[in-house]
């Protein structure tokens, strides 16, 4: 039908100039509303620690992750960080120290691995324990 084939083009087109969009103004997002997700989760977390509600070293801190994060997952394709996989590829992993080099099954991850878009190249390699 000519008419969908139009439609699928035309919000093509929508979706491409939102990702630009979004992309280009990472910086200007107000993300009041995540940093405060982010903080109420610490906070719940670690409630034996009344004191982090006043530590300006640490909002400051959750502020730059929360601005990196938003600006990694609006790139294009967005950045993806894994942590699922449970079979150690030299590509996409680095053993820890400890680890046995003669083992192929991750135990656990100590740092995850960072990759350009889902199933994409390898930007920085994951920390394991095998």
């Amino acid at each position: 039908c000519p008419s969908h084939k139009n439609y699928d083009q035309t919000s093509q087109a929508l979706e491409q100039a939102i990702s630009v969009f979004i992309t280009a103004n990472i910086q200007k997002h107000d993300l009041t509303k995540n940093v405060d997700e982010v903080c109420q989760q610490i906070y719940a977390t670690l409630y034996d620690y009344p004191t982090l509600k006043s530590c300006e070293g640490l909002l400051q801190y959750i502020k730059d992750c929360v601005r990196l994060a938003w600006g990694l997952s609006n790139q294009s394709p967005p950045f993806v960080i894994d942590y699922e996989t449970r079979t150690f590829r030299k590509e996409k992993h680095v053993r820890f120290h400890m680890a046995d080099p003669e083992k192929e099954s991750i135990k656990t991850y100590l740092w995850p691995a960072l990759l350009e878009g889902p199933g994409g190249p390898t930007v920085q390699k994951g920390l394991v324990i095998t």
